[in-house]
């Protein structure tokens, strides 16, 4: 080890103090530290004494000034006052002359019994004493200050009343002044009265003190002989003008300590803090002045003069610790590096086994014939041999490992960094067996030991358990392909598989069915008992798939409730149409969650490799899921296989898509009208049917755009259109044509049941008041219930509410039921044409348009009856007691200035039957 080294790490461990210095270096420095601050500690208290001292003389200094200035002035003011008693009665001029010789005194006034005057600023004291010396009460006067005016009411010489605050003048500080008193002996023929004179303070100084500078050097104050203030400056808020005063002045006063004019220190109640103050006392007048200052003053002035000194000391005591530090330091010096040359050897051999023992890191060396040498006790745990049975022995029977793979063995990286004198890395996927048998994933690798020749000594394996990483890798793995609810692979893992299908199916010259699986109606489940419960149906449905399936197929959950199924190796198309039917039932079989009775509606789509010749697998699945949306356009419980018809029906919902959204951007939709006739009594009303007048083709059949109505992203955009232009017609029609007559409007699924369909409608309906709600008919057709009956139901009886009435088209074509119009709110029931048009022809849609117009007259619903095209069918729905008719019997869909003309003509033609009849 180098000696710096060494040095370093001895330095710092303390030692003991040993050489030239020794303890008695320690005590010296102590002692002088000590010595520094006691004398420093002795200078402080003595300057504190003397700042003390010196600011006491200057405080006595600035008290006797302050006393000897204000008893001149009060000197002045009361020979002045007592000059003008003694000549008589005051007159005006003899108090205005007093005013002018005494400026400090604002205003005077004579009063007596018989007479009184006054001259000055105003008058405002001399009201309120006038009013105390008749005995008024309520006076705004506390109990001192109306003691001490009656003491000068009653007093036979000059005599100097209590602070009072006048309230006529804003600000707070300018408020005080002080009245003075001197009595007027009686005269001839006139009783004696009182001569009064007010003072006022500005600022609260006394009027004498405005030009002396040392005011500024603390709060100068002058107190009565009854321990009220009659001036303090500067002004404060905080002090109480009017009370009697209880701090330190005022005990010293009552100690006698004024009369030995010293300075004294304590709490002041005017200042509510601690202060050193000075006064002197004003006999003539029983008044004593005096300055006070803070704290803080004297701590300055203190600060000051020991400012110097402590620096001095403190620099003493940094060059006294720095000369401790240098001598200990040279001393620590020798006495590491003797402990460095005596230790050297011994810590060089223990750093390597603690380092050894210690890593987390499992390590073996061997000599250069690959033996055992040392091993730490993580290399025992994780080989399972102790050190003392491994040593001697070759590394390959402690180090045994094998490949993960295959379970082959693996040459040592030992053997390899022995035989190549460079680093050696081991194989990713080793196994180390222990000697237990216990397997773990490891990494290591291996360093050739070399001297100073470049001759092997030995090799250093260094290798550490990976397993724990190496399962975590496999759960992230498995998480990434597989869904986490079910444990069902996912889409990522179904791709993989299903072009591992498709090629053992080119091979194997077989039929792969790639299927998609829905739960129709599964969002209702989530809704009304929650996602637990959804999820518990989502489990219990994978499980019952995968009872179905073959072992080698494989079952993927695409996202919510949609599965996904691969099954090969098929000969025949009647296997598959067998398999689908089982998955059906097996699906559609009861669940009891819960207490909740369920019948899950599965639909299913498959498409047939190499039936279906598409190449990418993409389109394979594209295919099974127009399948899938066959079956699901069939309501549930059906399977479908994919024909090329559908890619045709999908390109022409797509077109039509395109055509409805570009109708929408450019303003090309147009809304039609069909009459609808009551045989008995004519003309009743009108369906609004939607058409699209193309730019360059013309007016365009509906079988072409149709397809693309109900699709969710223009269901409520086209619902909003109908609804607004509809009924924008419906009102010119009953305003300016006089045409009475009710409105139908078809209503899609998707928008009906739309979160924002009923808010359109109340929003569009108040748009038109002029239409009475009940002209406007819903229709809607059995879609929308079955998609969800309980949504359906609370949106029409919504709309009932609004006064709309509620027709259900195109009834008897789908899996809608007579329960269907006993649950849901309806007024009337649309047969659809298709039965209408054979009724004549064939005598099964001629009893179950009989059937439907029976049942809606015992649910007492009207019957309309679409595709009317014959008289023949005219006389039979009679026959039937249907009257309301619909079809180009009577008119095809017109145009709104074309309908409303075909409306006059119907009605001339109706009344010239009537007329011929009579």
């Amino acid at each position: 080890m180098p000696v710096a080294k060494s040095l370093d790490t001895h330095l710092q461990v303390p030692v003991s103090e040993k050489g030239y210095t020794g303890a008695w270096l320690r005590w010296i420095w102590i002692a002088t530290l000590v010595a520094i601050v006691l004398t420093w500690s002795v200078l402080a208290v003595v300057v504190w004494e003397r700042v003390q001292s010196a600011q006491g003389r200057l405080l006595h200094s600035h008290a006797i000034a302050l006393a000897r200035t204000a008893d001149l002035q009060l000197l002045a003011i009361r020979t002045g006052m007592t000059l003008v008693a003694e000549a008589g009665v005051p007159t005006p001029n003899s108090l205005a002359r007093l005013l002018a010789l005494e400026p400090d005194i604002h205003a005077i006034a004579y009063l007596s019994g018989t007479a009184s005057a006054s001259i000055g600023v105003h008058g405002f004291p001399f009201t309120l004493i006038q009013n105390l010396a008749k005995g008024g009460k309520g006076l705004p006067l506390s109990t001192a200050q109306q003691a001490a005016l009656q003491r000068c009411l009653s007093s036979r010489a000059f005599c100097i009343g209590p602070l009072l605050q006048d309230p006529q003048i804003a600000e707070p500080s300018s408020r005080w002044g002080f009245p003075v008193f001197q009595p007027v002996p009686a005269s001839s023929g006139q009783q004696a009265g009182m001569l009064l004179g007010w003072v006022k303070l500005s600022n609260s100084l006394f009027p004498a003190w405005r030009t002396l500078a040392m005011v500024h050097h603390g709060a100068v104050f002058l107190l009565r002989d009854d321990d009220m203030l009659l001036t303090r400056y500067p002004y404060s808020a905080q002090t109480d003008y009017a009370a009697v005063q209880t701090g330190s002045v005022v005990r010293h006063w009552l100690r006698g300590g004024a009369m030995q004019q010293s300075s004294f220190a304590g709490y002041s109640s005017a200042a509510h803090a601690w202060r050193m103050c000075a006064v002197h006392p004003l006999p003539r007048f029983a008044l004593l002045a005096g300055q006070c200052i803070p704290r803080a003053s004297l701590l300055m002035a203190w600060w000051r003069s020991m400012r110097s000194p402590s620096w001095e000391a403190v620099l003493l005591l940094f060059f006294v610790s720095a000369g401790y530090l240098y001598l200990r330091h040279q001393n620590r010096i020798q006495e590491a590096l003797r402990r460095s040359i005596e230790s050297d050897i011994w810590e060089a051999k223990e750093r390597a086994e603690v380092t050894l023992h210690s890593i987390g890191d499992a390590v073996i060396t061997t000599d250069h014939q690959g033996l055992v040498t040392q091993m730490n006790p993580v290399a025992e745990q994780l080989t399972g041999w102790t050190l003392a049975d491994a040593q001697g022995q070759a590394l390959e029977n402690v180090f045994h490992i094998v490949s993960e793979d295959d379970g082959r063995e693996v040459s040592s990286p030992a053997t390899m960094a022995l035989r190549e004198k460079k680093i050696v890395g081991l194989a990713n996927h080793t196994i180390l067996v222990a000697r237990d048998g216990t397997r773990r994933n490891i990494e290591d690798s291996a360093a050739p030991i070399l001297d100073r020749s470049g001759q092997v000594l030995g090799v250093v394996l260094v290798f550490h358990d990976i397993t724990e990483r190496f399962e975590l890798l496999e759960r992230l793995s498995y998480q990434a392909t597989h869904d986490v609810l079910t444990g069902l692979p996912n889409r990522a893992l179904f791709a993989e598989r299903m072009q591992q299908a498709k090629l053992r199916a080119d091979r194997g010259q077989s039929l792969l069915v790639i299927g998609l699986l829905d739960l129709d109606g599964f969002k209702l489940i989530n809704d009304r008992l929650g996602h637990a419960v959804g999820d518990l149906v989502l489990k219990t449905v994978a499980q019952r798939i995968r009872a179905e399936l073959r072992a080698e197929d494989t079952l993927c959950r695409f996202g919510g409730d949609e599965f996904a199924f691969l099954s090969g190796e098929i000969k025949q198309v009647g296997e598959i149409e067998m398999l689908l039917q089982r998955l059906l039932n097996v699906v559609a079989q009861p669940l009891e969650l819960d207490s909740e009775y369920l019948l899950p509606a599965p639909s299913i789509g498959v498409t047939i490799y190499p039936l279906d010749a598409a190449e990418a697998l993409e389109d394979l699945v594209r295919h099974a899921d127009l399948a899938l949306y066959t079956s699901k356009k069939s309501l549930g419980n059906h399977w479908t296989i994919f024909s090329w018809e559908m890619e045709a029906q999908q390109q022409h919902r797509l077109h039509g898509e395109e055509l409805l959204e570009m109708a929408l951007t450019h303003d090309h939709l147009r809304l039609y009208y069909q009459p609808v006739v009551d045989v008995e009594k004519g003309m009743i009303g009108a369906e609004a049917l939607l058409r699209l007048e193309h730019p360059s083709r013309g007016l365009l059949s509906p079988t072409e755009f149709f397809e693309g109505l109900d699709t969710p992203k223009l269901a409520q955009r086209i619902g909003r259109f109908v609804l607004h232009h509809a009924l924008m017609q419906l009102r010119d029609w009953l305003l300016h044509e006089k045409l009475d007559i009710k409105l139908s409007i078809n209503v899609s699924a998707s928008y009906l049941l739309h979160p924002d369909f009923l808010d359109d409608l109340r929003q569009i309906i108040a748009k038109y008041p002029e239409i009475p709600r009940n002209y406007l008919i819903m229709e809607i057709t059995e879609t929308a219930p079955m998609i969800d009956f309980e949504k359906a139901k609370t949106v029409l009886a919504a709309c009932q509410e609004m006064g709309c009435q509620i027709s259900l088209d195109d009834f008897g074509t789908g899996s809608a039921s007579l329960t269907y119009l006993q649950k849901l709110p309806v007024d009337s029931i649309k047969i659809d044409q298709s039965f209408v048009r054979d009724m004549l022809e064939d005598s099964k849609d001629y009893a179950i348009v009989a059937g439907v117009v029976y049942s809606a007259e015992i649910m007492n619903l009207r019957v309309v009856a679409e595709g009317v095209e014959s008289e023949g069918q005219v006389r039979a729905l009679q026959n039937l007691h249907c009257t309301l008719l619909q079809g180009f019997y009577y008119a095809k869909p017109l145009a709104p200035e074309q309908f409303a003309q075909w409306c006059a003509n119907f009605r001339s033609a109706r009344d010239g039957e009537s007329t011929a009849k009579h």
